[in-house]
């Protein structure tokens, strides 16, 4: 099966308000549920230095964690909601890891 993506989704097919916390080798990212009904999520952690660059979740999971990072890096999150036949238009958020670790 094949996703397409497409640019012109509306926006209660998007996620909204992700939040990503970070230490010194994880980043923690939240969001909040689209309107529609969604099979799952993706997201993607740019650079894709991390283990596992991306990461797939079911439909009532809204948060990811991303470890392994590199510190004082800044690293782009995009998430896309996934629905039957198409992912919705990404909705992404930057975030630096800690440069030192936090005691």
């Amino acid at each position: 099966m094949f996703l397409l993506y497409s640019p012109s989704a509306p926006s209660h097919s998007q996620v909204k308000d992700p939040k990503a916390e970070s230490t010194l080798d994880t980043i923690n990212l939240t969001w909040v549920k689209p309107e529609d009904k969604v099979n799952g999520y993706r997201i993607t952690c740019t650079p894709a230095d991390a283990i596992d660059s991306e990461v797939r979740v079911d439909a009532e999971v809204t948060s990811a964690k991303f470890e392994a990072l590199v510190a004082g890096r800044e690293y782009q999150l995009d998430i896309y909601a996934v629905y039957e036949d198409k992912e919705g238009q990404k909705v992404g958020v930057k975030k630096c890891t800690s440069k030192i670790k936090i005691v």
